[in-house]
């Protein structure tokens, strides 16, 4: 075959990349780390990296890319086609969560589960912690289950973390409920999130055949946001990378925000260790195209300040000039803030047309919306809180899907404990409690005991019998139904609507509606793909695995408010930082410790990078903290900011 770099097509390809773009795109063989500066096209590498695998004759069945959100993978697998044309449905572009999920229904007999398991998400894990606490007899004021619940998934994201002979008693109690917690998740023929990413490391540890079909498999890997991979995401890479070694990870250090969620820089700083250095290459793609240069020049004299990481050979670049600095802003309280603010959103709509979808705000934490929210809707201005409570977090549509992952699996007990007296079938709490300890003491499913009508009577078991056929008729229906008629005929059965308006929660009838809603789109999406009709279990798959930024949508004409957290990834032209303030942010628990204090410096960082074409730092004097009103004094981040970038309003 001929060398691909100078066939017409190909050619064509390299020509859309700058020169150390290109290098990163056609060094294909061995392990390769691209450090990507924010806003220098790691996503246009990433992409033309696989057309021109795809281009050199390697399958699309060979290639495995791995990124954080459902719309990054999406947005990354629309790019690719467009470079290649057609459609390449076997290659498989993917966040990690979903790359084990589709592994562990392909295998999960290995294990011991059936394939039509159900995903817990972090909701339904807090109830399965509690109800194992509450029929353990345990005291949740000195065992709280949020704290049982976090230790879980600090194992799980840690598999090979040795257990400590010298472990406190509380620690040991809190090991002897997690090994209930699985049995219980077994039981339910269910995983949480952090089964979806350690059991098929097990999977690969315990079925080394299998292991080696995915290694030649997948001859080329690579992994985007490799800063904010965890213990067991490293693991799993690396395991199956283990054979060809063709590994290319994607990140920026100065961009890892995530050490709160397991989040270990550690991989992206040692990556190079875990492999022969003639073998591996490093490329720095320094070379900005989203924010101008007083920007970045002001966003990289702030995270210099930063001690670990790797050293930088050259800033990042942009050939982009603008007549603004960045702007600061200190108002003498909290409401000055927000009336700045709320006038300069004014005057730059006013004066250049830019629509509010334009503007967003990033703050520290959740509880700083309150005041900027007030102020943008006393001048009628709109917006949207990122971040607030999520559509497939409202109780009414936790409840439809609980009736349709029963439907899928009946052995889930979280979702039938929540439903089964939903609407009222005379089911109280005191029978529920009493089954369900029963069923676990048995050892097996709360279904079980439904299934049988076991130790239920009166009203009680007329409601347990009426709940049970419903769901037998569904079970045995649902493969007959399109989605949408199914869920449509579901809300009808249990007399979903009149159950809310007799609960005088009529003004939720749009969720249901908009539920309903949502099923026909996403029907219609897969077929606008040329993909089989839904199943039930696809559609719960996606809706478990979705995250908040896949739920942005940023033509809405409406002002962004979200956290910092909430904002990487994302870029607007006009970006406001509010709260620059010590004890704001950098936030006041990350004083004591100079690691996490390099984290919040990262995260100042991603913030300011996100800006297009203007950037606003604000603090104030005085502010509400705990109810008290505190003098503030300016974040130690303004003043390690090069002051020929700043420019301080009003003066």
């Amino acid at each position: 075959m001929s060398d691909p770099f100078f066939d017409p097509d190909t050619h064509l390809l390299l020509d859309q990349l700058s020169e150390v773009q290109r290098e990163a795109v056609t060094s294909v063989d061995g392990p390769v780390l691209i450090l990507a500066g924010a806003g220098s096209g790691k996503t246009r590498v990433i992409t033309h990296r696989i057309a021109y695998l795809l281009a050199r004759g390697v399958q699309p069945a060979e290639i495995l890319a791995v990124t954080f959100t459902n719309k990054a993978a999406r947005e990354m697998r629309e790019r690719v086609d467009r470079l290649v044309g057609g459609e390449n449905r076997d290659l498989w572009v993917t966040t990690f969560h979903s790359l084990g999920s589709r592994l562990l229904r392909r295998h999960a007999e290995f294990l011991n589960y059936d394939s039509d398991f159900v995903i817990y998400d972090r909701d339904d894990m807090l109830r399965l912690v509690k109800r194992i606490l509450k029929d353990g007899g345990y005291d949740t004021d000195r065992i709280k289950p949020a704290e049982v619940l976090s230790r879980i998934e600090h194992w799980k994201s840690h598999p090979d973390e040795p257990e400590d002979e010298d472990d406190s008693f509380l620690e040991k109690t809190i090991r002897r409920i997690a090994v209930r917690y699985q049995n219980e998740l077994k039981r339910a023929n269910a995983f949480d999130f952090g089964d979806l990413l350690a059991r098929p490391l097990q999977l690969f540890q315990e079925q080394p055949e299998l292991l080696a079909r995915y290694q030649d498999r997948w001859r080329y890997i690579l992994v985007d946001e490799y800063q904010d991979t965890n213990r067991v995401q490293y693991l799993l890479t690396k395991t199956l990378a283990g054979k060809h070694k063709n590994l290319c990870v994607v990140g920026d250090e100065d961009q890892s925000i995530y050490s709160w969620r397991g989040a270990d820089i550690r991989n992206i700083l040692e990556f190079e260790a875990d492999y022969d250095p003639a073998e591996f290459r490093t490329f720095h793609l320094v070379r900005n195209y989203r924010s101008p240069r007083v920007i970045l020049e002001a966003a990289q004299s702030l995270i210099l300040n930063n001690r670990y990481g790797h050293k930088k050979t050259q800033p990042l670049e942009s050939d982009r000039e603008s007549p603004w600095k960045v702007t600061c802003f200190q108002g003498r309280d909290a409401r000055a803030e927000a009336s700045f603010l709320r006038e300069r959103i004014q005057d730059i709509h006013r004066t250049t047309g830019a629509p509010y979808s334009d503007f967003a705000v990033f703050y520290r934490t959740h509880a700083q919306s309150r005041l900027l929210e007030e102020a943008l809707h006393l001048s009628n201005l709109p917006y949207r809180v990122f971040g607030g409570p999520r559509f497939f977090e409202r109780m009414e549509v936790k409840d439809l899907l609980a009736y349709l992952r029963i439907i899928v699996n009946p052995k889930d007990s979280v979702s039938l404990e929540r439903v089964i007296n939903i609407p009222r079938r005379g089911v109280g709490a005191t029978t529920l409690d009493r089954m369900a300890l029963a069923a676990s003491e048995a050892g097996e499913a709360l279904w079980a005991r439904v299934e049988r009508l076991e130790g239920v009577k009166g009203k009680a078991r007329k409601g347990v019998e009426a709940f049970r056929d419903l769901i037998v008729d569904f079970r045995a229906r649902k493969s007959d139904m399109t989605l949408p008629a199914l869920v449509e005929e579901l809300v009808n059965a249990i007399d979903y609507r009149p159950f809310l308006i007799e609960q005088g929660r009529d003004d939720r009838l749009e969720i249901v509606d908009e539920f309903e809603s949502l099923v026909r789109e996403f029907v219609l999406e897969m077929e606008t793909r040329g993909e089989a009709p839904p199943s039930l279990e696809t559609f719960l798959e996606s809706v478990t695995l979705a995250s908040g930024v896949d739920t942005l949508d940023s033509a809405q004409g409406q002002i962004t408010l979200m956290t910092l957290h909430n904002a990487k990834g994302l870029e607007f032209p006009f970006v406001f930082i509010v709260g620059m303030e010590e004890g704001i942010f950098p936030h006041a628990s990350a004083f004591s410790d100079p690691h996490q204090l390099e984290e919040e410096r990262r995260l100042c960082y991603v913030g300011m990078t996100r800006a297009m074409q203007r950037l606003f730092l604000t603090c104030c004097g005085f502010r509400m903290v705990r109810g008290r009103d505190s003098f503030q004094m300016p974040s130690r981040f303004l003043s390690e900011i090069d002051r020929s970038t700043i420019s301080v309003y009003g003066k």
